[in-house]
């Protein structure tokens, strides 16, 4: 992989501080695009191109992007936003003063799919497998939470230090293992449909999930959310996977161990009073918790 710095992140990205990487992979048709930076003016890029899968993977960011007639304005914090660009439909996307964002972008083609996936993607919903043969001329967009091993891949990913002389092999490793993330959870939403970003469909999960944002350490029980849903139990359990790609149990947990390793590096606080902020009364079970989901346990964060 082709690994380029920006050396005027001002001029490239209209950013004051911050870093972007662009990264090209050895295989033709695959690109990445590593953000960590603070925009310093607002300014307008327009994009018209060739047929693209882009996959945006967001710890933080605010989305302001208009397809043609259709307009996206939100703050997108642990998602995927992912959209399949037709040739020649123009895209505008402002990027606000002042905002912060910590992303990676893979775009790909669809020989490059072809090639890759061979005979996988047969697996793959309909969206994909139409784009993957060419015979995509529609918008598609769609959207999930990232968590768990996506999550982990993503922070390790825009943490990688351009400084060290293999940093490159890390950034293709990791690209190609986002796009196998990625595959995976499309896959196993099953059907000839991708999770849709529909905010009118969606406002009712949309409900749910910043509730267990605000009380992950202590989530409500499935029949208290399925009553903000306006669901059933069974019903939230799987147009929540549906929505989000992770359970609500998931969810939570990653939630608490995202939290937990904050506080851990940001903090002098003991682990036990971290523990229990996240929701566990012993240190050993959060320990436990902690290691299980980060391969390490919470002492070594601090070394």
């Amino acid at each position: 992989m082709r690994v380029q710095r920006c050396e005027s992140i001002s001029e490239l990205c209209a950013a004051d501080t911050g870093n972007c990487f662009l990264g090209a992979s050895a295989a033709e048709g695959f690109d990445v695009v590593v953000s960590d930076l603070k925009y310093g003016s607002t300014h307008n890029l327009e994009v018209t191109g060739p047929s693209l899968l882009k996959i945006g993977f967001f710890q933080r960011a605010v989305i302001d992007v208009t397809f043609e007639k259709r307009q996206m304005v939100r703050s997108a914090n642990s998602e995927c936003i992912f959209t399949i660009h037709p040739n020649g439909m123009p895209k505008l996307q402002k990027n606000l003063a002042g905002t912060e964002v910590r992303s990676i972008l893979l775009v790909m083609t669809p020989e490059f799919l072809c090639q890759t996936l061979t005979h996988s993607a047969a697996r793959l919903p309909l969206a994909i497998r139409r784009f993957v043969d060419g015979d995509r001329r529609d918008f598609h967009i769609g959207q999930f939470s990232i968590n768990g091993l996506l999550s982990r891949c993503v922070s390790d990913m825009i943490d990688i230090k351009l400084s060290d002389p293999l940093a490159h092999i890390l950034i293709e490793a990791k690209s190609l293992e986002l796009l196998y993330r990625f595959l995976e959870v499309v896959s196993e939403a099953g059907g000839d449909t991708m999770p849709a970003l529909r905010f009118a469909d969606a406002a009712r999960l949309n409900e749910v999930r910043a509730l267990l944002d605000d009380s992950y350490q202590s989530p409500p029980d499935l029949g208290s959310l399925g009553k903000v849903a306006g669901m059933s139990r069974s019903k939230l359990t799987i147009a929540f996977k549906r929505q989000f790609g992770a359970t609500i149990g998931e969810y939570c947990l990653d939630l608490r161990m995202r939290k937990a390793r904050s506080l851990l590096r940001e903090t002098d606080q003991p682990i036990s009073v971290i523990g229990f902020q996240v929701g566990y009364e012993h240190q050993s079970s959060f320990s436990s918790a902690y290691r299980s989901y980060f391969g390490r346990n919470p002492k070594q964060e601090r070394h």
